[in-house]
């Protein structure tokens, strides 16, 4: 009957952390307002019996802001190139290989995505929502727009690495500002938990190893990078909060925040009053913040780079929701900053 899924391996789909899916192809992710890129979505199919071939799949493709959460809104679906249902062939035994189709999908980011001022530096996030439409191949859609990515789900994928390059003639990197999004249907205290993969750690070389095998974050950090832990993690949560609705229709814009991603440290210093939390590069650092369902607060992660140069720092930002039990994971995002080098 198929077993569609959308990651690297059937084993590992979802992937770990899920926010960081290969499925997703791009060879860059941050965008550029009237620029045309193509998006390839690798959709892959386990099943090696003889009645294992789904004879037509669909993949959806939706672009976001930076966020913890993925609200899929129909607003934001980028268009498909060529066939937009493909059959899915089955897996084989000689050699063993999973069955595989490519959907390509087109994108030209305009003025409601990317904006002309440098308060939108063109990073988004990308979900991928894969069905099957055939009754040989039962695989219904596990997210319709209107509702929070079910990133749980094999035929969910999410692209939320963002790089991160280092301001010219600066030695800091620039910081990053997202949206800490409550994506679930309960109201109460949420808590961000920002942390440095250490490549001494083995858990976080496995996480790095799969970050560099993305081409767009291999082709950034060069090389000879090496990634390092920082002298300095830095965490705070910002002025500006929405409430995004669950329907959105044609014509209409979703509430956004007006600062995203990588904004001029003076800036985001004023937008979170200087409240930075400042912990060293081996610990976490928490903020915690009171959030409804489908609210998008602003937050802003910075790192202060270690005293020696060409390093490389990934940032894991976990958003979770806190109850009597054991947290909730709302969601996440990796950021990759690259600290800058003197060329002598």
């Amino acid at each position: 009957m198929c077993d569609l899924y959308l990651g690297a391996t059937r084993a590992t789909a979802p992937s770990t952390p899920f926010w960081a899916n290969p499925s997703i192809q791009s060879s860059t992710y941050t965008f550029v307002r009237g620029s045309t890129y193509t998006i390839d979505v690798q959709l892959q199919n386990h099943d090696s019996t003889p009645t294992g071939t789904c004879s037509s799949a669909t993949v959806n493709l939706y672009w976001s802001d930076p966020t913890t959460s993925f609200l899929i809104l129909a607003t934001h679906q980028l268009a498909a190139v060529g066939l937009s249902a493909m059959p899915v062939p089955q897996a084989t035994t000689l050699p063993a290989a999973d069955g595989s189709a490519l959907f390509a999908f087109t994108w030209t980011p305009d003025a409601t995505v990317v904006g002309g001022d440098p308060s939108d530096s063109g990073h988004v996030c990308l979900a991928a929502i894969a069905q099957s439409n055939s009754t040989d191949c039962i695989a219904p859609a596990p997210t319709l727009p209107g509702q929070t990515a079910a990133t749980g789900s094999p035929l969910v994928a999410i692209h939320n690495v963002h790089v991160i390059d280092p301001p010219m003639g600066g030695i800091k990197p620039w910081p990053f500002v997202f949206g800490a999004a409550n994506g679930g249907s309960i109201a109460g205290k949420t808590r961000l938990v920002a942390r440095a993969y250490d490549p001494k750690i083995e858990e976080d070389r496995v996480r790095i190893l799969a970050l560099v095998a993305m081409p767009a974050v291999r082709a950034a950090v060069g090389r000879m990078a090496k990634f390092a832990v920082p002298a300095e993690v830095h965490l705070a949560v910002g002025r500006e909060t929405v409430v995004v609705p669950h329907l959105v229709r044609a014509g209409q814009i979703a509430p956004r925040l007006g600062h995203t991603g990588v904004v001029a440290a003076e800036v985001v210093d004023d937008l979170v009053s200087r409240q930075w939390i400042k912990v060293p590069g081996g610990q976490s650092a928490i903020k915690e913040v009171e959030l409804v369902p489908r609210q998008i607060q602003q937050a802003a992660i910075q790192v202060t780079p270690s005293s020696e140069q060409g390093h490389v720092y990934a940032v894991e930002v976990r958003h979770e929701l806190v109850t009597s039990a054991a947290p909730v994971l709302l969601g996440g995002m990796t950021v990759v900053f690259v600290s800058a080098t003197q060329p002598w």
